[in-house]
């Protein structure tokens, strides 16, 4: 004697309240992206950036030694409220109207480090 299960067949339901949120959102997420430019999609305002920094990091060598670059790193998540787990890329993703503020701290955090001698530590 074999039992036989009876099941319906695989049914969709169709709901066109579902499918025009997917399109609404995924339509301001592309215009989201269109009207703010990120620092990302302009290398040469992220190399301006990168060679700010860097230099900051090359100056504060002279004190820190090998540490300069983790604590120059530290202190600009700090400073801009960025966690500490988030990378430096986190930054391409910021509104191109930033980049000035970013150099302008850079350049602040650069004279510092010069008016700072590595005997003062």
């Amino acid at each position: 004697m074999s039992t036989q299960i009876h099941t319906s067949p695989p049914t969709r339901l169709f709901n066109p309240c579902a499918i025009d949120a997917a399109a609404t959102i995924a339509r301001h997420a592309q215009l989201r992206v269109a009207a703010v430019p990120r620092i990302g999609d302009a290398p040469d305002v992220l190399a301006a950036i990168e060679a700010a920094f860097n230099r900051v990091v090359a100056q504060r060598e002279g004190w820190l030694g090998e540490d300069a670059y983790a604590a120059t790193l530290s202190a600009f998540k700090r400073d801009f409220g960025m966690a500490a787990a988030d990378s430096w890329d986190t930054l391409c993703h910021w509104p191109l109207s930033r980049a000035a503020q970013v150099l302008h701290y850079l350049n602040g955090r650069y004279a510092e480090a010069l008016g700072r001698s590595p005997e003062i530590g």
